[in-house]
């Protein structure tokens, strides 16, 4: 529980900072009132899953039997699968690189993927075993009756694992409590430790950088050493396989069942492409469906111990009008039981808090739709306790005119009154890093663990408007990337369009400087 004991202060802003906020104001007002379009979040329409200090997955009630641990997948292969799955084996254990194919007819595919999917789940220190080595079908005569498979090594896989093994044993070592919390535990780890792989070179400007404590060379980095979990576990920069597979290897030494799933990702129904995720299997005897690189790129817990019903509404395992990744083993691999009637937006422990999206305020960061504003129907709100209550929020920084980037910080707002007297508790969600011109995030830092703020102030009726200035009164100011402390909120305007309630300002530093704009909305 955070103070919120400190006596209303009820102090303003410097004339001089007063009329600079006015001065932003008077060119926000005319651009406020669009109502929020619906349904424009970037992945998903249902609400992130909440995380308690253990965890709250999104449970579900239900009578059936749900599906057991399948167990090795090799069990599940033809004969001619099981030949091939063995062949890869056997290079890696006695380093033969050429074996004589028994089949006389030729195979259809050199590299099936259901064996290599097979190969993946079963063998998860290596990950993908394509990463590892590359396999060709070749005749050994001109008459082409007899082949052999040739195996050219792309990595040294013993070095990798032999790196690889301590760091899990120990992740593994220091997880406790239930299953669900443990996989909690997993999910955190790697989403505080890796940077998915296109972030880390984007951010490379040498052969060698320093990133996350640890020096990384580039040719670290090939293309195939970043689908493994040695990537996400000793690189710590991967991409959706390496995180995924890294998952499950770590829920499998901790004796959690748990499988890569391949599939494609479709966020908003649009074809994105292959993509890699997992489901694993809690204490309730269900299976639930996580994915931890998506869950690293939004900085919170949408898609963690998420349903399958859920998860399949921007996530298709296998094929999808004839693209993605046909595994063969749609019907081996369990969904999770019972849940068609689930409510998603329900999980233990209440409703998920609602947390705010930049797609929630398009009506704000967009310029060109400024001009639009305000909507006809927009009415000043007098009544200053329908306030009261909490806001999503964003804060936008006050950016030069050259400007290539600028920062955007989504929070939640909750205001509370006694009579003028106004606190109010900013808990901070996500930073982003935007492209001025396009308006697109190009990077993310979650803020959800930062202590939250309480502001202090006064909340009254004034030249027939309610306005509200708030300021922490403590020392530990929190720092905006986009410069400077937020150490004072000032808004001027508070109305509704639609139904929906609006309101717009500034923020000033602790040398009373505007150092940005805010809106809230709910």
């Amino acid at each position: 529980a955070k103070d919120t004991s400190q006596e209303s202060t009820g102090s303003a802003l410097s004339k001089s900072a007063s009329e600079a906020v006015e001065d932003v104001l008077s060119e926000l007002t005319e651009r406020a009132g669009s109502p929020v379009p619906e349904e424009q979040s970037h992945v998903s329409d249902e609400a992130p899953a909440a995380a308690d200090e253990t965890v709250s997955p999104q449970w579900v009630q239900t009578d059936e039997s749900p599906a057991g641990d399948p167990g090795k997948l090799y069990d599940y292969l033809d004969d001619t699968g099981k030949w091939m799955y063995d062949a890869y084996g056997t290079h890696f254990e006695t380093k033969e690189n050429s074996i004589a194919d028994p089949d006389k007819e030729a195979r259809k595919k050199k590299s099936d993927k259901s064996v290599l999917y097979a190969r993946l789940n079963d063998d998860l220190y290596t990950g993908k075993v394509d990463s590892y080595v590359l396999i060709t079908r070749n005749a050994t005569d001109t008459s082409m009756t007899d082949f052999k498979y040739t195996f050219e090594d792309l990595r040294d896989r013993d070095a990798d694992l032999a790196a690889l093994k301590p760091e899990v044993e120990q992740v593994v070592s220091s997880l406790s409590g239930k299953t669900s919390e443990k996989v909690r535990q997993i999910h955190d780890y790697l989403t505080a430790r890796v940077v998915y792989n296109s972030d880390y070179f984007s951010r490379v400007k040498a052969d060698e950088a320093q990133f996350g404590g640890l020096t990384i060379s580039i040719d670290q980095l090939s293309e195939e050493v970043v689908h493994t979990p040695y990537a996400a576990i000793v690189l710590r920069a991967a991409v959706c396989d390496g995180y995924s597979t890294a998952f499950a290897l770590l829920c499998r030494e901790a004796g959690i069942p748990c499988y890569v799933l391949y599939g494609v990702a479709m966020p908003e129904s649009e074809y994105v492409g292959g993509h890699a995720w997992n489901i694993v299997q809690l204490e309730d005897g269900n299976w639930y469906e996580v994915d931890v690189t998506w869950d690293d790129a939004y900085g919170d817990y949408r898609y963690f111990c998420v349903p399958s019903s859920v998860m399949s509404k921007d996530h298709v395992r296998g094929r999808y009008d004839g693209k993605g990744i046909d595994t063969g083993f749609d019907d081996i691999i369990p969904y999770t039981a019972g849940d068609q009637s689930l409510d998603p937006h329900e999980i233990a422990g209440g409703k998920a808090a609602e947390k705010p999206t930049l797609d929630d305020f398009d009506w704000f960061t967009d310029p060109s739709v400024w001009r639009d504003l305000p909507q006809p129907g927009a009415v000043y709100i007098e009544d200053a306790q329908a306030l009261a209550g909490t806001f999503k929020a964003i804060i936008v920084d006050k950016p030069e005119e050259d400007s290539i980037f600028t920062w955007h910080c989504l929070f939640n707002f909750d205001l509370a009154l006694d009579g003028e007297a106004a606190t109010a508790t900013a808990d901070w969600y996500n930073d982003y890093t935007v492209y001025t011109t396009t308006g697109q995030p190009f990077s993310t830092s979650f803020a959800g663990n930062d202590e939250d703020t309480v502001y202090q102030g006064t909340l009254r009726m004034d030249d027939k408007k309610l306005k509200l200035l708030v300021e922490d009164p403590n020392t530990k100011l929190r720092t905006f990337d986009g410069g400077g402390n937020i150490a004072a909120i000032d808004i001027r305007d508070f109305y509704e369009v639609n139904g929906t309630q609006y309101a717009i300002g500034a923020v000033s530093d602790e040398n009373k400087e505007v150092i940005g704009y805010i809106a809230l909305m709910r």
